[in-house]
């Protein structure tokens, strides 16, 4: 997720004498911290251990603190579930003074925003597009874990913690903005499992193919043309052409969204998020 990130500021780099000891005592002696691209809300090493390697995320401040967990939770619930997420390794919750930590698993890639900005071959490209819409399918055909499914009205709950949000953290969406998406509610359609930030920062490609997703901490069962609008939102080199659109959509296969749902979604929840 991106909320709450202000403008200039940066995450601290992870160092390895700052990773708990019941850590440690799990990857064994740290030979090398990675800083991946990636992690607004949170501290995120690529850590080379003894044991292998692994992402460790840090979080010390609420709400971010509560993402992890979050996060962590999700994780722990979809790791039957079929589709490429991190395994779960370690999870530390220090007091209020301290941090959340949570450890998974690496996946060996990069993000689909990287590929897509330098690759230069039309046939990798479009390989990559292709496996990205392909993936999202999988993702909301997927049999959600019951734990999941919380309210039947997702984009209720989602309104209400925009407001709360809102009025206590920094956000691009104004209090008009609120209003306009409480009372232009599109009309419902039957709930999915979803990433809740399905974006191509998100999710991790390795040659020309889709290998997993990153940043949980937003599944739910809930409305899947939320994930759509994040999935095809235009960045430089990437769905800024029609043809990228289309390309996403003929492996999705399940529904195409409307200009007027693409703009409720992206450019106006998303805005609080």
């Amino acid at each position: 997720m991106r909320r709450y990130e202000k403008a200039g500021e940066k995450m601290e780099m992870m160092k390895a004498a700052d990773i708990p000891l019941a850590i440690l005592d799990l990857i064994g002696p740290v030979n090398d911290v990675r800083q991946p691209k990636q992690g607004h809300t949170s501290t995120v090493g690529h850590v080379i251990a003894k044991e292998g390697e692994f992402i460790v995320k840090r979080c010390d401040r609420p709400p971010y603190r509560d993402w992890l967990r979050k996060e962590h939770r999700n994780l722990l619930l979809l790791q039957s579930s079929g589709l490429p997420v991190p395994r779960v390794l370690s999870f530390c919750d220090e007091d209020e003074s301290g941090a959340s930590w949570l450890v998974t698993s690496y996946i060996e890639g990069i993000r689909l925003r990287e590929f897509l900005a330098w690759e230069k071959s039309a046939a990798k490209r479009e390989r990559a597009i292709h496996s990205y819409g392909a993936f999202l399918r999988a993702i909301h055909v997927a049999a959600p874990p019951a734990e999941l499914a919380g309210q039947d009205d997702w984009l209720g709950e989602m309104l209400r913690q925009s407001a709360f949000d809102l009025a206590h953290y920094e956000v691009d969406g104004t209090a008009d903005l609120l209003e306009e998406l409480r009372w232009a509610r599109p009309a419902p359609v039957t709930n999915t499992l979803i990433h809740g930030d399905f974006t191509i920062d998100n999710v991790l490609v390795c040659q020309d193919a889709v290998v997993g997703a990153i940043d949980w901490g937003g599944a739910a069962v809930g409305d899947p043309r939320y994930d759509i609008a994040l999935a095809i939102r235009p960045k430089t080199n990437a769905f800024e052409q029609a043809a990228d659109i289309e390309l996403f959509y003929e492996a999705f296969g399940l529904r195409r969204i409307s200009e007027q749902e693409y703009n409720y979604f992206e450019g106006g929840l998303y805005a609080f998020f």
